[in-house]
């Protein structure tokens, strides 16, 4: 299968299931993964341009990188009897991030959804419901209660379902050094969640977007160093000095 078929593929599986993730588990997503090669891949990688084309008046887009084949196929191979995820393989071939702060999400989410529809495209809030209309990231009571949401997209002019994280910068950063350390454990990267230091963060964050009172900043800036031995890098000194 060539690139081009291969997205042709995918723009039919996407109009016989849409991306609702009420149908993630279903096998008729196999049919793209047949004869699917880093070519695909790498044509997916190379519609960033596009993406930012269409989504410019939604702020910074930031590309993460391209995926590769043997991830790809290992992911095929993880999908535990009864809690399938067949669409979690080609989800995020085109996946961008969207850096802004927490009380931003539902403006963004609401912009990308003019400009999907305007094209004629398709869009899914993941987690969304009659009483989270834009998912897990808040709360029925309109509380924020996370600091990061996904959203998925497809448009036939870009060929590939985008995933769109669309959130905070310390959520972003936490998530390429995950991605660092599944690649390669011995990256030298250290990991955020360690003694719930994501959570302390997260917390931090939300208590402030909701008006609650937030912890001691301090305490999260004294922990950072502690997990770095006092040398934390200079992009994560940047986000947690804007908390």
């Amino acid at each position: 299968m060539n690139v081009s078929g291969y997205r042709g593929c995918v723009a039919t599986v996407v109009k016989e299931l849409s991306l609702h993730e009420s149908k993630w588990a279903s096998e008729g997503w196999k049919k793209a993964w047949s004869g699917l090669n880093q070519e695909d891949l790498n044509d997916a990688f190379n519609q960033h341009g596009v993406v930012s084309a269409i989504f410019s008046d939604i702020g910074e887009i930031t590309q993460r990188n391209c995926k590769s084949i043997a991830r790809v196929e290992k992911k095929m191979t993880e999908q535990a009897p009864g809690r399938e995820n067949f669409f979690k393989v080609v989800s995020d071939f085109v996946a961008v991030r969207v850096p802004c702060e927490v009380g931003e999400i539902q403006g963004k989410i609401d912009r990308i959804r003019e400009i999907v529809l305007v094209n004629g495209g398709q869009i899914h809030i993941r987690g969304a419901s009659n009483e989270r209309p834009y998912g897990f990231f808040m709360s029925p009571d309109k509380k924020y209660a996370d600091i990061t949401q996904y959203v998925y997209v497809f448009l036939e002019k870009i060929g590939y379902p985008v995933e769109m994280q669309i959130g905070h910068k310390f959520a972003s950063h936490t998530f390429t050094i995950d991605s660092a350390l599944r690649d390669n454990k011995e990256c030298g990267k250290v990991d955020l969640w360690s003694k719930n230091f994501y959570g302390d963060v997260k917390k931090y964050i939300l208590d402030k977007a909701n008006g609650d009172m937030p912890g001691s900043k301090d305490a999260i800036m004294a922990k950072a160093m502690d997990l770095h031995q006092n040398n934390v890098p200079e992009e994560l000194q940047t986000i947690l000095s804007k908390l």
